[in-house]
């Protein structure tokens, strides 16, 4: 599986579905086979942040924002994405809603409350543009049952995001879990990493953060290349398969409240280097809009930014080069992984045997200066890098942040 995000409001200049729907040639033709809408509900005005407000504040759970278009319009892009092999995860936002959401005046006992019955935003966060619900309520719970239920069993989305999924009791999602697992036995449910719980519960992905951070903090902030190996290496069991693990070099909060990729890592080709690492280590690969044409914008999620999609269109072919050999190539799909290098360059050993040995190596130097490193790739073994054909050599000098992915069995 590759999952592609994007923001409805900043995927084209008019923000709507139809764009979206337009553009399904190109997210296919990148690999992608999945797609992740961040919350296309109607979005609160009240005590909003921006010109247009957060998508997770949600003002309408049963309804599409009118600047995207009409359900009609939703439910037409999901056919067209199932026309073309793509599955919808729809983002879930379960635990609050807008200031402006009818319940706060028509039901105001849904809410969390302080000791003077004023309505709270949730409890030990900075979300102060969004009500904090209650789930000791039962007309809560039933009707976020309900409402999950619709889309997927009346609109046809393939799964959820689940947002902030450890803020809602677990109660909740072991029984509702089961119950939308009625409707598509093979529904995806996607969470941050988080208590182990949401494994137990049927969460079936997990947004693994360990590796994200260091990503940053060896790119941004000069830690050692090996620190890579040791996220992944720390991951915990209760996240399950391999498989079961999202990797990314950037979602829609890094993008919005960091910085994109080219400048949060120092530049196009540091950008590179990280996504790279990110979708050879075991997992699903996740690229968020932009990041196939190596956009700098700071994407917001509470003002319009369009992307601008003539930044590097050339670098469209180095991502499809990269998903392609990430999910057709033996080694990367399902091998074993093994980590070695120095402090400035990860290697990142990929093996398979399927009747054959299969191989797959990544070298990435993490700095801004030319390195020189060892790599062992085995006796008797030619591997060719998958971005320009060179044959594998024991001694790689490589230029700042070049990053090369040799393959055995390449073509």
């Amino acid at each position: 599986m590759v999952i592609y995000e994007l923001f409805v409001r900043n995927f084209s200049e008019d923000g709507t579905f139809q764009a979206v729907e337009a553009g399904l040639d190109d997210i296919v033709a990148l690999g992608a086979d999945t797609l992740w809408l961040l919350p296309v509900h109607p979005s609160g005005r009240a005590r909003s942040q921006g010109s247009h407000g957060s998508p997770f504040a949600v003002r309408d759970h049963m309804a599409v924002h009118p600047e995207h278009g009409t359900m009609e319009d939703f439910k037409r892009l999901v056919r067209a994405c199932h026309d073309e092999g793509v599955r919808v995860v729809l983002d879930w936002v379960a635990n609050h809603t807008a200031w402006d959401h009818p319940w706060i005046v028509a039901h105001p006992e849904r809410y969390t409350r302080d000791r003077a019955g004023h309505i709270t935003h949730p409890p030990g966060t900075s979300w102060t543009d969004v009500a904090d619900l209650d789930y000791a309520n039962d007309d809560v719970w039933r009707f976020m049952q309900n409402a999950m239920r619709f889309w997927v069993e009346e609109v046809g989305v393939d799964g959820f995001r689940c947002d902030y999924a450890e803020g809602i009791p677990k109660t909740f999602w072991a029984a509702t879990v089961p119950m939308l697992k009625q409707v598509n036995p093979n529904l995806i449910l996607l969470a941050k990493a988080g208590p182990p719980w949401l494994a137990e519960v049927g969460m079936t992905h997990f947004h693994s953060q360990d590796v994200l951070a260091a990503l940053k903090r060896v790119f941004a902030e000069g830690a050692s290349a090996q620190s890579l190996a040791e996220a992944s290496s720390k991951e915990p069991s209760w996240m399950g398969a391999p498989s079961c693990r999202v990797r990314c070099s950037t979602t829609h909060d890094k993008t919005a409240w960091d910085a994109a990729p080219p400048v949060l890592f120092g530049g196009l080709k540091a950008a590179q280097c990280a996504q790279a690492i990110a979708h050879v280590l075991p997992g699903t690969p996740l690229l968020y809009s932009g990041q196939e044409v190596g956009s700098a914008q700071a994407l917001s999620l509470v003002e319009r930014t369009p992307i601008d999609w003539s930044t590097h269109p050339e670098m469209r072919l180095w991502t499809r080069t990269l998903l392609r050999a990430r999910t057709s190539h033996p080694a990367l799909v399902s091998g074993d992984v093994a980590f070695s290098g120095t402090d400035e360059v990860i290697v990142v050993h990929r093996t398979c045997d399927e009747g054959r040995g299969h191989v797959a190596c990544l070298v990435a130097n993490v700095t801004d200066k030319p390195v020189r490193v060892e790599v062992d790739l085995g006796t008797g073994i030619e591997a060719r890098d998958i971005w320009t054909g060179w044959v594998a050599a024991n001694v790689q000098d490589l230029e700042a942040h070049e990053v090369r992915l040799f393959v055995s069995d390449l073509g």
